[in-house]
């Protein structure tokens, strides 16, 4: 809970806040009801600095920010991406999970009311990860097993499942 404390208390750019109460709430509503039943109320934290903290906070009930999709929706556009933001330091040596980034595209997808295409994607996605074989070292066991593929690897076993 302690940060949770810290990510309500932190002002957003124009001062605001949210109360102790608010987050020991959002946070116990998260937790017994899950991040889906409680999109809604992430939704409208998202809008200030603290509600960010909050939903990256939320990540680790997803799996981890490898994992943790994120669209940005206001009124005129809307911005898909990784929770997790880009890594520059892995770039190029085919190792990082792409899952958040795949999922951020389901969320377009969805946005764009492409549903179908969704659901064949996040299911895809799944069936990848719960085989197990070809995903990530961050997806296996633990992070030096040997049976770990590379990024293209995990792709292109989430694009064989798409068929």
């Amino acid at each position: 809970m302690h940060a949770v404390k810290i990510a309500c208390e932190r002002p957003d750019d124009l001062g605001r806040s949210l109360s102790q109460w608010d987050c020991t709430e959002i946070a116990r509503q998260l937790v017994r009801d899950g991040v889906v039943a409680a999109r809604g109320t992430l939704a409208e934290l998202r809008r200030s600095h603290s509600g960010e903290q909050m939903v990256d906070l939320t990540a680790g009930l997803v799996g981890g920010l490898g994992v943790a999709p994120g669209a940005n929706i206001g009124t005129e556009a809307a911005v898909f991406e990784a929770t997790h933001g880009s890594a520059p330091k892995y770039t190029g040596q085919n190792r990082v999970n792409p899952t958040a980034m795949i999922l951020s595209g389901k969320l377009m997808l969805e946005y764009i009311g492409e549903r179908e295409a969704a659901q064949r994607l996040e299911e895809a996605v799944a069936a990848v990860i719960a085989e197990g074989d070809r995903v990530t070292y961050d997806l296996k066991p633990t992070r030096e097993d040997p049976t770990a593929v590379g990024t293209s690897e995990y792709a292109d076993a989430i694009i064989e499942r798409l068929g």
